[in-house]
């Protein structure tokens, strides 16, 4: 996985294996204005009591990994990410597969990832048909009709299919003939260097990340979804010396970070003049240091400063470039982490207070500055509880579990149990949702698209590890 600022690792390490979340990086901007009160130690707001959930889920295996010839002080670190982030990752138990890396799943149900168990392969799950629980897993290899001693690394998947990422013969972009389908074409970037892909918006444009370096670049096609285009360079702000750039939305606006040395120094949004532009202009959103964690189709950015602080940006119009900032406060004063943003403002991610609360921030109107915090509970008898995605229905999915919080990094004391929550019908445990009596112990999940589609890892009582998407019935 990719490498995360070095304050943010120290943060990432507090959290227990198996609810270890490392942040995306997250440019941040200034605090200023609402937000939530600060409730006093051990006082939590009520979360909402839940109601009856008719949804009912298809459970699909879509990969089985033996995991027992590996001791466990010998794992290789296993990852899901986050839809739409690449570079936001959940880390599980030691128990789980190894180097199983779900990198996304768009809107249509195709999903991308690898596993690495001996050797490293790449790979897509394409349902039969949209949002599908039938379909089959392709070698990337054989899908880009690539050799097999071409290395790829997938790292983003838009909603058309296009399929962003690394290889040992340069970034790539592949593109399907049209939307969704089995065969396309390769395009390798003009990219010289080091660096990975840190977006793609279903425009067909790429954000390319030379971390470490002084500088990062934007691949525009074209025409929207072509395979020929141009590169724009985007430098660092003022006298800066190296940056990292984020997310990328359909107008075509890009997220980052640039600092010297070691310490962040500016949170910045580039907009392009017109949209999908390849010339732009570069807003600063906070100077003191900070990281930013998302971006949605409005152009609204949240993140946290250096100090912790999480804000809110929102343009005074839609994709603008001048705008305000909304302090938000966690629960009981400890800190806040938001990890996913929704088209229409709401936030999601975890209050760090006495005991760790999954929240939400809903905004009082679409895309408003001005919100309210809500505590989503936990399942049971769990005193802790983490939220790591949402949707664009305002679907959320996290896990929970009684957490030991009298050591230096707080372990599970029993089997998390994964959560959906929405607004109307409050939290309930996933593992009650299945259509069919399932025996999967589910283990952690991160993974969630706009068709209320769920990646899980699991595993069974003989310690084997499953790769599974739960897909919603039709009502």
């Amino acid at each position: 996985m990719e490498e995360q600022p070095q304050q943010q690792r120290a943060k990432a390490a507090s959290l227990p294996p198996a609810m270890l979340v490392l942040l995306p990086m997250m440019l941040v901007l200034l605090v200023s204005l609402g937000g939530c009160d600060i409730l006093p130690s051990g006082t939590v707001p009520p979360a909402v009591p839940p109601k009856p959930l008719a949804i009912r889920f298809t459970v699909t295996d879509l990969a089985t990994f033996k995991t027992s010839p590996i001791a466990e002080s010998n794992r290789p670190s296993s990852t899901l990410t986050a839809f739409g982030l690449p570079d936001k990752t959940l880390k599980h138990s030691s128990r789980l597969p190894t180097g199983v890396i779900v990198r996304g799943i768009n809107r249509y149900g195709q999903i991308i990832g690898e596993y690495t168990y001996g050797s490293k392969e790449a790979f897509l799950w394409a349902p039969f048909e949209a949002n599908g629980a039938q379909g089959q897993m392709i070698p990337l290899n054989q899908l880009f009709a690539v050799p097999s001693s071409i290395t790829i690394e997938p790292q983003a998947i838009n909603n058309d299919g296009q399929i962003a990422g690394i290889s040992t013969g340069g970034m790539f972009l592949w593109t399907p003939t049209q939307p969704n389908a089995l065969h396309g074409a390769i395009t390798f970037l003009p990219w010289n260097g080091e660096g990975f892909i840190s977006g793609l918006n279903d425009w067909g444009q790429v954000v390319i990340d030379a971390s470490s370096t002084n500088r990062g670049a934007l691949w525009t096609p074209t025409h929207p979804n072509g395979t020929a285009g141009n590169i724009t360079l985007i430098a660092p702000v003022s006298s800066d010396t190296s940056m990292d750039l984020g997310g990328i939305n359909s107008y075509g606006q890009v997220i980052g970070q640039s600092y010297q040395g070691s310490q962040y120094s500016h949170a910045f949004l580039w907009t392009p003049n017109t949209p999908h532009g390849a010339n732009g202009t570069t807003t600063v959103l906070h100077g003191d240091g900070g990281t930013v964690a998302a971006i949605n189709d409005y152009g609204q950015v949240n993140g946290s400063t250096i100090n912790s602080a999480t804000f809110l940006w929102t343009p005074n119009h839609p994709n603008g470039t001048q705008g305000k900032l909304t302090s938000i406060s966690s629960l009981q004063g400890g800190e806040l982490d938001f990890y996913d943003i929704t088209p229409a403002g709401a936030l999601v991610g975890t209050s760090f207070d006495d005991n760790n609360h999954a929240v939400v921030w809903l905004p009082e109107a679409p895309n408003s500055p001005h919100g309210k915090l809500l505590a989503l509970g936990s399942i049971g008898d769990d005193t802790d509880s983490n939220a790591v995605a949402i949707n664009a229905s305002g679907e959320v999915i996290g896990f929970s579990c009684s957490l030991n919080h009298s050591v230096s990094e707080a372990s599970c004391t029993n089997q998390p149990h994964l959560f959906v929550w929405d607004d109307a019908h409050g939290m309930h445990d996933l593992s009650t949702l299945l259509a069919t009596t399932s025996s999967f112990i589910f283990d952690e999940t991160a993974v969630l698209n706009d068709a209320g589609q769920i990646i899980v890892l699991a595993h069974d009582k003989q310690q084997v590890g499953h790769l599974l998407l739960l897909t919603p019935e039709p009502a």
